[in-house]
This record gives C-alpha cells, sequence and structure tokens, in this order.
C-alpha cells in the first residue's frame, strides 16, 4: 500500500485520539529521561563537572538521586510533565498529521519537483510537517524546561507562564528561535529520512521478499508485533539525536537560563570556552536513551496507530 492510498483511507480523528491516548503512556517513560538530560545540560557546578568527565553511570545515578531528594517525583523526576508531555502532545499529533498527508504528496510529486529532490521525499515531509507545528510546540518546550531546572516550586504551569510573560513578555516564549527552528527541522527531517528508507530492508530481512518500498508497506500486517517499526525507529532516532545535540545543548541552555539577555551566539562562545568541543555534547547519554529505545517505542505506537485508523 502506498503512502497515497494510505493517507486517502486514515481516520485523521481516530488517528489523533489513538495517538493522545498511547502518547500519555510513551511521555510516562519518556518524560524523566528528558528532565535528566535537561538538568545535566545547564548544570555547572564544580562536582557535577567532575563527575561528569569520568564518563561513567554512577554520574546519571547520582544526578537522578540528587534530583529526587531535593524534590521528590512529582517535582521532581516528573516536574513540567502535563505541561511537556501531555499539552505538549497536541502539536506532536498535529505534524503527524501533516507528515502523512505531506508524504502522500512526495510520494506522487503533487509540487512536480525535480526527481532527484522528490524522492526523498520523507525528508521533505519531516521537514515542512515540523516546521508546521513549531509555533505550538516552542512555547511548550520552553515553559517545561523553566519547570525542570529553575526553582518554580508552588508555581503549576499556568503560574511559570505568568512569570515568564512578566519578565520577558511574548518573546520569553520563543528565545533561541533560530536555534530551536534549526533543531526541530533538522531532527524531523532526519528522523523520517532514516526511519523510512530503514525499514524496506529490516523487512526484506524479516519476511524474505523483494520489492519496492509501496509493497514492501502493504506487508507491514505480517509483523504483527511492529518489530521492524521498533529497529527502524531505535535506529533513526539515536541517528536524529546524535546530528542535533549540540544544538539542543545550546538551545536548552537558553531557554532555561532566567537571564533574558541571553543569545544563542553568547551561549556557544560561553560553552565552547568554558568545556570546549566536548561541552556541546552534555546530556549524549540520557539523550541517546531517550531517543534511540524511546523512538522506538514512538515509532510502533506510530505505526499501530496508524494501522487502526484506516478505514476498512
Amino acid at each position: 500500500m502506498g503512502s497515497d492510498a494510505e493517507w486517502q483511507r486514515l481516520d485523521v480523528a481516530r488517528f489523533s485520539l489513538y495517538r493522545f491516548t498511547l502518547g500519555f503512556a510513551e511521555g510516562v517513560v519518556c518524560h524523566p529521561l528528558w528532565v535528566l538530560k535537561t538538568v545535566d545540560q545547564i548544570d555547572d557546578r564544580p562536582s557535577s563537572s567532575a563527575l561528569r568527565k569520568q564518563g561513567n553511570l554512577s554520574y546519571w545515578y547520582k544526578l537522578t538521586v540528587d534530583i529526587y531528594r531535593r524534590n521528590g517525583i512529582a517535582n521532581g523526576i516528573f516536574r513540567g510533565f502535563w505541561i511537556g508531555q501531555v499539552v505538549g502532545m497536541f502539536p506532536n499529533v498535529a505534524s503527524l498529521i501533516m507528515y502523512q498527508k505531506l508524504k502522500s504528496d512526495f510520494e506522487n510529486n503533487e509540487y512536480h519537483l525535480p526527481e532527484g529532490v522528490a524522492k526523498y521525499g520523507p525528508f521533505w515531509a519531516g521537514l515542512v510537517s515540523e516546521t508546521g507545528a513549531f509555533p505550538l510546540q516552542m512555547p511548550v518546550d520552553v515553559v517545561s524546561q523553566r519547570m525542570q531546572v529553575q526553582d518554580t516550586r508552588g508555581m503549576g504551569s499556568l503560574g511559570v507562564i505568568r512569570h515568564i510573560h512578566r519578565g520577558e513578555g511574548y518573546s520569553g516564549f520563543f528565545r533561541a528561535l533560530d536555534l530551536t527552528l534549526m533543531e526541530y527541522a533538522v531532527a524531523a527531517a532526519s528522523f523520517w529520512l532514516v526511519y523510512e528508507y530503514a525499514k524496506p530492508p529490516l523487512y526484506r530481512l524479516m519476511f524474505g521478499f523483494a520489492g519496492n518500498r509501496s509493497r514492501i508497506d502493504s506487508y507491514r500486517e505480517l509483523d504483527s508485533f511492529k518489530a521492524v517499526p521498533f529497529g527502524a525507529g531505535c535506529f533513526a532516532g539515536m541517528v536524529s539525536a546524535l546530528v542535533c545535540l549540540p544544538l539542543n545543548t545550546v538551545r536548552t541552555r537558553v531557554q532555561a537560563s532566567s537571564d533574558g539577555s541571553s543569545r544563542s551566539l553568547d551561549a556557544v562562545r560561553a560553552l565552547y570556552v568554558l568545556e570546549g568541543p566536548r561541552g556541546f555534547f552534555r546530556g549524549m547519554v540520557p539523550k541517546l536513551m531517550s531517543c534511540g529505545p524511546l523512538a522506538a517505542i514512538s515509532s510502533m505506537i506510530y505505526e499501530t496507530c496508524l494501522e487502526h485508523a484506516m478505514v476498512k
């Protein structure tokens, strides 16, 4: 089944409902790792730097324990969960729906692009769909990160939103706009390109048949356990995470800072002077742990939602 037939049969309302429901469970697993990643990327304490340079898992264990002891589970490990994972599901679902439609358009070359450009349809569909959802996603991320790394105990999501607005105005919700847009777009484009082109060889490996991508997609029902989306999603998630980690590190530091004068280039220079190139890969362990295996889980959920949302 090709992308065009998929889009024509997709019940968008049903797909959205399934994605919201399963996305909540996914967020419960994913959010603690995002908290660890965010805290690590802005933690400049000398004691933390010494442990981080050792490059072992004891640092991540001690960081987790430190967050738990200081703030507990709800206000520490799961701080910012409702705004980041629940409210953040709205732009996520919008992006997935746009991606599905655009993938169909690019596969059928509805935009009359050169063949060499159109064949990378998943890349362009991911780029455009994530850019379209970006105005909704970015404020959610900023609020969630502020809750994770600043002392906002006693403030709920609305309290943090009011605090940002009073101190910085609406621009506070779009700090590091250039880095964030670049990161989101490149991450989505690279993920979907790798994901879509990793599935055919995995299907051939599992089921032993050859054919083009559209025919391979028609055999998804054979993969009842969604092993192929799991493997392709894990690989694509790790590739995407590594490609965008330097952008993510700088962006997180700028957005999480309470210094309204912080700028992207200033943050790049300061991080390079302080730690050198290695500093741009802070948070790599929890980032790969979340964007690898959790991208695999997300891909399984995506394919499951897609399959069950198809009109027979």
